[in-house]
């Protein structure tokens, strides 16, 4: 018997009156998807709401995990059932019911001596179910105590509230006693029940036999009132169920969805509006004439809940993995013939490899995914040893070239240099055995330590040789015709003298040392003798950075040292030398040094304080048009920098500790019209002074100025960040075009909640509020157009715009 909730009535009526004046069209379905007939009235374009649901089909779809009435491992209960116990109320209109449906339990395995097992429900005196015809269906037989009481199992199944559902199923009735070799007895006859209920526990339907009645083709209609509903069956004394199966009743039909669908089709009723949700996501399309759908999606992810609606009709696909699929495509490319059991293939490379791996990241089942890797690091080891083979191979041939006759146990050849050792050493960091790559080291350090000693050698002897030279040249030259067993010259004074003991200083063989030492002496002596009166001490230079006034004089005497109205003062050590400590003095001081005894002073010598220069010109950031300041670096303990615009000096500045500078720039000099603004072009030079030389002051062209660079910015971001070129002054903000707030060079941009721009060009700008175009003040959204500029100041198109993008 047949029970079911449709109006069969109003439906027959329907479709007469759409016969009369419309065909019948026929869509063919995917292979997920039974066919729908659509009965169209050319004079009825539009069907109403309630005609449409009338004129659904059942989707085939079984949605019970298990239809089937497999035996658990164990030998008890049946998978993915769960044991209930009922209430037999009793049998009238041709309808048997059941009530308080409750948990019951698999109690254990029954087996009778001819070798069919059963299992128990309930307790012994209840139920006894066998699962038959290839578990296709259940029996039971119960209970030895003729109680009232009921017995089955349950099934619960996902549902979507409001969606309409259909169980079929064939129910019969064991019509004879069951009773086993252990003489006990189960009833048969009584009836099969069909219970849904929601997750609430309310009954949603119910069909069933009547008492002693077959039904084999049963078949009722329930609307879902929760997001799962409970199937049971059950028993009545005896009662066999078979072909159960329930479909969700709808017009909507999707094919199936897998992790590598890019496009969710199906079929619906025509032009109707569809929407696709995945997750957060949804996406839209419509049906057309026909019914068809096709709408783009991203990628879903295995195992994911798709739902699709229409109308009043909503369904719900799991995506299907085939991540496994595309994984093992990939991985077998990496083998010969594509089969893993055999050796890599010649194109297979790291790059292959590391994709490989990327789809088997991919994959969701664990055991498949195991495998792949296993394949994975099989390819990986060949791979390995092939490149460590190469590797050992090249690695020997560069470190056996380094070698006379390519034998390591002999010395260095002639044209071994540092390069070739270089190259050798870097051929052998590729090896990867490390016994191998041991033994290459060892030949690479034995060739570098003779190199080393070579080279250390060679430069010695040139440097010992050059000094010696040097040191006799200047020795020689203070004596008439260059011959130190003659007077000194007429011209050999102190500075002459201390310049040739510093070369003779620099000689290290000690027996040529002594030799020229003693010239030294014979000329200093000569020369003191000469000078027996005061005479004026000599000075060496000092810059705007040094802090004493060093020179030489006659030892024990008092250096005199006068700067303006001041006097510093110290004694002249019995080397000859001095050093008065002074205080740091601007470039172009003018210094008196004089040298006293107790009762006469000798003639002054003067210097004048020269700007310091550093050994290494300053770096300098770029510059673009009207800029305002001038930024850079100089070496630490730079005492100033000067900047020169077009080669007309500007000004001075002193940089700080570190060496960083900063020049006003807003307004430059050409000579003449001091308020010039800088323009593309204009050629900035920082030097060190007007004594700088060439090679020190740097020089850059003013150019068009590089735009920021905005990284991604979020919805509700609360920092606009990016980087802009060093020494960037200021940054505006914009959103959406209205002005915001500007930022300039900040010690730490962290440290700021309104943000700023680094030493290293990176920047931050505040927005967690701002007042857009209406005055409203909100938090940043997607589409908002975020621009970073250079500010009111600096003319033209200076400015980066992005786009907020969703969080």
């Amino acid at each position: 018997m047949t029970h079911s909730t449709t109006n069969k009535g109003n439906k027959n009526d329907l479709m007469k009156k759409a016969l009369k004046t419309a065909a019948v069209a026929t869509i063919a379905f995917s292979v997920v998807a039974q066919p729908l007939a659509t009965i169209a009235n050319a004079e009825e374009a539009t069907v109403n709401k309630a005609e449409r649901q009338l004129e659904t089909q059942t989707a085939s779809t079984n949605l019970l995990a298990h239809p089937d009435f497999v035996t658990n491992t164990n030998g008890i209960g049946y998978v993915g059932w769960t044991p209930v116990t009922a209430t037999f109320e009793g049998h009238n209109s041709r309808q048997t019911t059941v009530k308080n449906i409750q948990p019951s339990t698999y109690e254990y395995q029954y087996s009778t001596t001819y070798g069919k097992n059963g299992t128990i429900i309930g307790d012994h005196a209840n139920y006894i179910s066998f699962s038959e015809d290839g578990n296709k269906s259940l029996s039971f037989y119960g209970p030895l105590n003729h109680s009232r009481s009921a017995q089955g199992v349950q099934q619960t199944i996902k549902t979507i509230p409001g969606q309409k559902y259909t169980i079929k199923s064939n129910l019969r009735i064991n019509t004879s006693w069951y009773q086993d070799p252990n003489n006990l007895a189960w009833t048969s006859g009584g009836a099969a029940v069909v219970t849904v209920m929601d997750q609430n526990k309310n009954k949603l339907a119910q069909s069933s036999t009547d008492w002693n009645q077959n039904v084999p083709n049963s078949s009722i209609d329930f609307v879902a009132t929760s997001t799962t509903t409970d199937i049971s069956l059950i028993s009545v004394y005896g009662a066999k169920f078979s072909d159960v199966q329930v479909t969700q009743k709808t017009s909507l039909m999707v094919d199936d969805i897998t992790s590598d669908t890019t496009k969710v089709t199906g079929i619906g009723l025509p032009n109707q509006a569809v929407t696709v949700t995945i997750g957060s996501k949804q996406y839209s399309g419509t049906t057309d004439s026909t019914g068809k759908f096709s709408i783009d999606i991203t990628k879903p992810a295995p195992g994911q809940t798709v739902t699709i609606k229409s109308g009043e009709d909503t369904i719900e696909k799991t995506v299907i993995d085939k991540t496994g699929e595309t994984a093992t495509v990939s991985v077998d490319g990496l083998f010969v013939d594509n089969d893993p059991t055999k050796p890599i293939k010649d194109t297979t490379d790291q790059a292959k490899i590391d994709a490989a791996q990327a789809e088997v990241n991919k994959v969701v089942d664990p055991t498949v995914k195991e495998d792949l890797q296993k394949d994975i690091d099989n390819a990986q080891a060949q791979l390995d040893k092939k490149e460590s083979d190469k590797a050992t191979a090249a690695g020997k041939e560069a470190v056996d070239g380094l070698f006379v006759n390519n034998d390591p146990s002999k010395d260095i050849k002639d044209t071994t240099d540092q390069a070739k050792i270089d190259a050798a050493q870097a051929v052998v960091n590729k090896i990867t055995d490390p016994a191998v790559k041991e033994d290459l080291q060892k030949d690479i350090d034995k060739a570098q330590d003779q190199l080393d000693k070579k080279e250390e050698a060679a430069t010695a002897a040139a440097a010992e040789k050059a000094a010696q030279e040097a040191a006799k040249t200047s020795v020689d030259d203070l004596f008439m015709n260059n011959n130190p067993s003659q007077d000194i010259k007429t011209t050999t004074d102190q500075a002459k003298i201390d310049a040739a003991q510093a070369l003779v200083n620099k000689v290290k063989d000690p027996a040529v040392k002594a030799d020229l030492q003693k010239d030294i002496d014979n000329a200093q002596a000569k020369l003191d003798a000469k000078n027996a009166v005061l005479t004026a001490p000599t000075v060496n230079n000092v810059t705007n950075k040094d802090t004493v006034v060093t020179g030489k004089g006659t030892p024990g005497l008092t250096a005199v040292v006068k700067i303006g109205t001041a006097t510093y003062t110290a004694t002249i050590g019995a080397d000859g030398k001095y050093s008065v400590t002074i205080p740091v003095q601007k470039a172009d001081t003018v210094i008196t040094v004089a040298q006293k005894n107790s009762a006469k002073t000798s003639p002054s010598t003067t210097v004048k304080v020269a700007n310091y220069i550093p050994a290494t010109a300053p770096m300098v950031d770029s510059v673009a048009p009207f800029q305002q300041a001038i930024t850079g670096k100089a070496p630490a303990g730079t005492v100033s920098v000067r900047l020169i615009v077009n080669g007309v000096p500007q000004r001075l500045v002193a940089p700080d500790a570190n060496g960083n500078f900063s020049f006003y720039s807003r307004f430059v000099s050409d000579g003449t019209v001091s308020n010039l603004r800088l323009k593309q072009g204009d050629i900035v030079t920082v030097d060190y002074g007007n004594k700088t030389p060439a090679n020190l002051a740097t020089s850059v062209t003013v150019s068009q100025a590089a735009k920021p660079i905005i990284d991604t910015v979020k919805a509700e971001s609360d920092y606009i960040t990016g980087l802009v070129p060093t020494g960037t002054q200021v940054l505006r903000l914009s959103i959406n075009g209205v002005a915001q707030r500007t930022v300039t060079p900040q010690a730490n941009i962290d440290a700021v909640t309104a943000g700023g721009i680094g030493s290293n060009g990176r920047f931050k700008i505040y927005s967690r509020f701002f007042k857009d175009e209406t005055g409203v003040s909100r938090k940043l959204k997607a589409g908002d157009k975020i621009t970073v500029d250079l500010g009111a100041q600096i003319p033209g198109d200076t400015g980066t715009t992005v786009t907020v993008v969703a969080k």
